[in-house]
């Protein structure tokens, strides 16, 4: 038992070095749990006679018998173990027995091969029957080997798609598979890239989108389903499955409680669109008179109004999360209007507004689904595309200055009011403007900064921008188009949800981590673990000509758009073809070093052994021979084999020896069923992970009953330590 030290230097227990490295390298698994049995050479017919029963064995059948893997020998009656292992034999085309002789020594004998000296002490024989057996067919069955896993990869999640697409795929759009995007993955989402360097509260969460990996679909990832040429991950056909993956995760910038990693089914898409369309008004009612809500009613969706969702045909849009502005707050909207002395009225100044706001820098505002905007599919449109409809509570008298294009010589006009500029002292303190020489209508030109205190401003200069309005339009949001600084221009950006799988990465530190740049650095390749569960191999033998038979013949193909008919193979034919006095047995202590549909001498010369035994026209004779004939069991007198020898005494005067003789084969049912087999279980255990390392695939856990163990993370979210996990330990021996 090795004691290894783990990074922190807590003593664990290691199972003498097993599968260490069986993550890395695929034929390691099978060197620490053989798939196949390993023979010893040695005689555990042998080992039990000289070291079990303490007895003498002669020196010619010390050699004889095989070892019996897969067998739990120290559980099952010593002399049936004698039997099993000098059964294997059989494949050498040879039956042996064992027996001891008068000096208590023990020979493991041959039968039907050496002839008795008995004849001349025949007194008479009898003819006691006639064995005659039909057999057409003799199956065999072999070792049945356990299931061997193995790790393949690794294979980068971000380009998984692309690498295992399939031509057929690229161009048909009625293919589930098809994606016109699949060379460009992977592709970063981060919102506050796209809104601009003021926008850093945003910089706290990245999507990271990548093409459908389809891990699921069997026939897609398997050597059938790839087609000629094409990239698999595994053969379906040698017997391999995909049970499970693992996930080698870096992050550069992860830190343990502040990073989220997560994978999710759909990803965020940032789309950005450069004007609102026309405004629908949702329902208007003026302040000259009460209307009870109840009356309120609603408008009809006006598809003439709004602008269309790019992408939105594709049949990856799943529809809208979220809708942003970015833009700068307006805290007040009234219009621009001044008293004419000389005509006695109120008439329209030289921009449609005067608008009171603390700063023209712009920040994310998120609008409210269903009562700022509202999705939908337009039944006009012949591409299937959907509209986004942004809709306010405005006078129709003053709808037409609201919404429109961002970059737009017709848009809405302001300038900032007398309150919302401040003067600034020495000390660089904001501080209100003396006391205006005008009147309410007649405001003296000023100028000063905004209540941010860097910004600029006068009451003069008239602004152009695309307002949002909100509420009945007596404040709102202002997209300004900026022609020198298009990065931090105004924008007006709508979340899809996109039907392509994503890597969401969350980080709630104030140093902005989450950005595109810092998200090419993130990797994650995937480990596929295959089980491959060979079934034991078959020797078939029709009318004495041996061959083994194919299992791959009852292996479906995976593709739903054919039709098979597994019944008519060769392989479904010998097993349901079996008559009566067909011989059908299973060895499992007989394997062979190939496939099991490869060839396999040993197990073909057993089923063609004991074709040629069951075929055998023999009579059961019985011999009474004088007290001098010494009968040896499994000899041949007139061509039958002794089974068995009585002694009798009638009499002080009468000694007889009766000695029954016939075929040499008896019959066997072979030993499929027996409950002495070793068996293996897979169980789950808990645990507290007590270290990760860096990658995320393994980690130390503290597990219930066994200790500390190294352990796969079968996940992509990392562990922390501390965290309570669930952990499937494989090949932990059943005790019989």
């Amino acid at each position: 038992m090795a004691i290894l030290k783990s990074p922190e230097n807590q003593i664990f227990y290691d199972w003498e070095d097993i599968a260490q490295h069986w993550i890395v390298d695929e034929n390691q698994f099978d060197s620490d749990f053989p798939s196949k049995p390993q023979d010893k050479d040695t005689s555990l017919a042998a080992h039990i006679v000289e070291n079990i029963f303490e007895l003498e064995l002669d020196e010619s059948s010390k050699n004889i018998g095989g070892y019996l893997p897969g067998y739990d020998v120290k559980n099952r009656d010593a002399y049936q173990g004698i039997q099993l292992s000098l059964a294997t034999e059989l494949k050498n085309k040879q039956l042996y027995e064992c027996y001891a002789d008068e000096n208590g020594v023990v020979k493991f004998y041959l039968i039907g091969e050496n002839q008795s000296g008995i004849g001349s002490y025949v007194l008479y024989d009898i003819t006691t029957a006639q064995m005659k057996q039909k057999c057409e067919n003799v199956v065999v069955t072999g070792y049945d080997p356990p299931a061997k896993r193995i790790v393949r990869g690794p294979y980068p999640l971000f380009t998984f798609a692309n690498r295992f697409a399939r031509t057929e795929d690229a161009n048909d759009k009625s293919s589930i598979y098809y994606d016109p995007d699949i060379a460009d993955y992977p592709k970063y989402w981060v919102l506050g890239d796209i809104l601009g360097a003021e926008a850093c509260k945003i910089y706290k969460q990245g999507f990271i989108e990548f093409g459908k990996p389809w891990l699921n679909d069997e026939y897609k990832l398997s050597a059938n389903g790839a087609g000629a040429g094409g990239q698999f991950i595994y053969d379906h056909k040698a017997f391999e499955k995909i049970i499970g993956w693992l996930y080698k995760v870096e992050v550069p910038f992860y830190e343990q409680g502040s990073t989220q990693i997560e994978l999710l089914n759909k990803s965020s898409k940032y789309i950005s669109l450069d004007s609102f369309g026309d405004l629908q008004q949702r329902s208007w009612v003026d302040n000259l008179y009460y209307k009870p809500q109840v009356c309120l009613t609603g408008q009809e969706l006006d598809f003439t109004k709004g602008v269309y969702l790019p992408d939105s045909d594709s049949k990856k849009f799943l529809g809208v999360r979220e809708v942003y502005i970015y833009g700068c707050e307006l805290k007040s909207i009234y219009p621009d209007e001044y008293f004419d002395d000389e005509s006695q009225t109120i008439k329209s100044g030289y921009v449609d507004f005067i608008v009171d706001l603390e700063t023209r820098m712009k920040e994310p505002i998120k609008l409210s689904a269903g009562q700022d905007y509202i999705v939908a599919k337009d039944p006009n449109d012949s591409l299937g595309r959907y509209k986004i409809i942004f809709s306010c509570n405005v006078s129709p008298n003053w709808i037409d200055k609201f919404g429109g294009a961002i970059e737009s010589t017709s848009n809405a006009t302001f300038r900032i009011s007398e309150s919302s500029i401040y003067a600034k002292t020495d000390k660089g303190e904001l501080t209100d403007h003396e006391a205006s020489t005008g009147n309410f209508w007649n405001i003296a030109e000023i100028s000063g900064y905004l209540r941010d205190s860097h910004t600029e401003a006068d009451n003069t200069t008239p602004h152009s921008a695309a307002i949002f309005p909100m509420g009945e339009g007596t404040s709102g949001y202002a997209l300004e188009y900026d022609p020198v600084n298009d990065s931090n221009n105004a924008k007006i950006i709508v979340v899809y949800d996109w039907d392509n799988p994503c890597v969401s990465i969350l980080d709630q530190r104030q140093s902005n981590e989450v950005t595109g740049e810092s998200l090419m650095g993130v990797t994650v390749d995937l480990y596929a673990v295959i089980s491959k569960d060979l079934p034991p191999p078959i020797a078939y033998c029709h009318e004495g000509i041996s061959m083994i038979l194919d299992p791959r013949q009852q292996i479906p193909d995976l593709d739903f758009a054919t039709v098979e008919n597994l019944a008519g193979s060769d392989y479904q034919k010998a097993l349901e073809g079996l008559e009566n006095g067909d011989v059908k047995i299973v060895l499992p202590f007989l394997s062979c070093a190939g496939n099991p549909w490869e060839s396999c001498i040993e197990l073909e010369n057993v089923a063609a052994f004991i074709y040629t035994l069951q075929n055998d026209i023999v009579e059961s004779t019985t011999y009474v021979c004088k007290p001098d004939a010494a009968p040896v069991l499994g000899e041949i007198i007139d061509g039958k084999t002794i089974n068995s020898i009585n002694y009798s005494y009638q009499d002080g005067s009468q000694y007889l020896i009766s000695v029954q003789a016939g075929p040499k084969w008896q019959g066997i049912g072979g030993w499929d069923s027996s409950v002495y087999q070793n068996k293996t279980e897979r169980i789950q255990v808990e645990g507290v992970v007590s270290y990760v390392y860096p990658d995320n695939m393994k980690c130390l856990v503290q597990l219930e009953r066994i200790g500390l163990l190294e352990c796969v993370n079968g996940q992509i979210d990392p562990l922390e330590i501390g965290d309570t996990v669930k952990v499937t330990v494989y090949n932990n021996p059943i005790s019989v």
